[in-house]
């Protein structure tokens, strides 16, 4: 008996898909990424379940909810990856690989595949994958 076909795509290994070919309509396209870390790291971004001190202190694991290098903002997801002073060199190389993509000003939903077009927020989530990467920020996600 075969299997269904969503059953089929599941155990397709990583390695064999064409990520410029794939249906990016389907749910929880952003996962299908070469590391689980990243996968990890976005999916935990884009709900808001991270361990960043801000979620933490909310969960009554931490006492303070700032960011370790800037003690009076929160850390956050948006702070991180928008704001936070640590990893200004990686946010301007991560704001300089937008611009040929016309995207001046991104926001979090922006970073984090929020945008209308697909294809446009794949690209976009890429790099920003790469941001996460260089950044050295995923064991905090």
């Amino acid at each position: 008996m075969q299997p269904p076909t969503r059953e089929k795509e599941r155990l397709t290994p990583l390695s064999t898909l064409h990520l410029d070919e794939y249906d990016m309509t389907r749910h929880h396209w952003w996962t299908h990424s070469p590391s689980r870390a990243l996968d990890t790291a976005v999916t935990r971004l884009r709900i808001g379940h991270t361990r960043l001190n801000s979620h933490l202190h909310k969960l009554g694991m931490t006492d303070d909810p700032h960011c370790p290098w800037c003690p009076t903002y929160l850390d956050t997801p948006e702070h991180l990856l928008l704001q936070c002073p640590r990893h200004h060199s990686h946010r301007t190389a991560l704001l300089q690989s937008l611009y040929p993509l016309l995207l001046r000003r991104p926001t979090l939903a922006d970073l984090l595949g929020g945008s209308p077009d697909p294809g446009l927020a794949f690209k976009i989530l890429k790099h920003t994958r790469t941001f996460l990467q260089k950044s050295g920020q995923l064991h905090r996600i």
